[in-house]
């Protein structure tokens, strides 16, 4: 029952509630590199909130690459996803990854979804870069495997870096205490609003025998 709606400083694009807390703009709306994008969310009761992030490009992404059935140090056997591509200039730029397999989620859970940044490949050709890790009985017959490269700003990485330390890392006697997550949101409000570019690639992927 909420007030949805989205600016880029000129246009407002307001979303339509199709589901129980679910909103989504038209099917024709899409986001445009170099703009800043404000979520705006009014509820019933009048509490409001918004939310920022700028649309930043990805990186030039050529193709994927599969490797040989092997076995990972101190692992199981499998095949690792590997990137292709340009990565521009300037530095600061950050990338989130998602798998797909026959176009269902592959990396369905935060501890599976990749992270990168440039702070060491800036403005190179990248080659042979291992993103994922299909494991074996997982690839027991051909499937078409997508790699989804989204650009992320720094806040994401750090929000999802502090998620993933609240929730998966903990159980050590050195953990620190337990803190609240980064956020972008107004109003005391906890989350991230993220405004992505979006490149993806696919291949046939291939079950093969294992190898040294």
């Amino acid at each position: 029952g909420a007030k949805v709606t989205i600016t880029d400083g000129s246009s407002t694009f307001v979303l339509n509630e199709l589901s129980g807390g679910s909103y989504f703009t038209a099917d024709s709306i899409k986001g445009e590199i170099g703009k800043t994008y404000t979520l705006n969310i009014e509820l019933a009761d009048g509490q409001k909130y918004s939310a920022s992030d700028y649309l930043g490009p990805c990186a030039v992404f050529d193709s994927i690459g599969q490797t040989l059935n092997h076995k990972e140090y101190m692992g199981d056997y499998g095949y690792d996803v590997l990137f292709y591509g340009l990565e521009p200039e300037p530095a600061g730029n950050y990338y989130m990854f998602l798998l797909y397999k026959n176009n269902e989620l592959y990396s369905d859970t935060i501890t599976e979804v990749s992270f990168a940044n440039d702070e060491f490949i800036n403005g190179m050709h990248v080659r042979d870069y291992v993103v994922y890790r299909i494991r074996e009985a997982d690839l027991e017959r051909p499937a078409m495997i997508t790699l989804e490269m989204n650009s992320i700003n720094k806040g994401y990485y750090d929000f999802m870096s502090a998620l993933m330390i609240e929730t998966v890392c903990k159980g050590s006697p050195w953990d620190g205490p337990p803190a609240s997550l980064p956020s972008n949101l107004s109003n005391g409000a906890r989350g991230y609003f993220r405004a992505s570019d979006m490149k993806r690639h696919s291949k046939n992927f291939l079950p093969q025998p294992r190898s040294n």
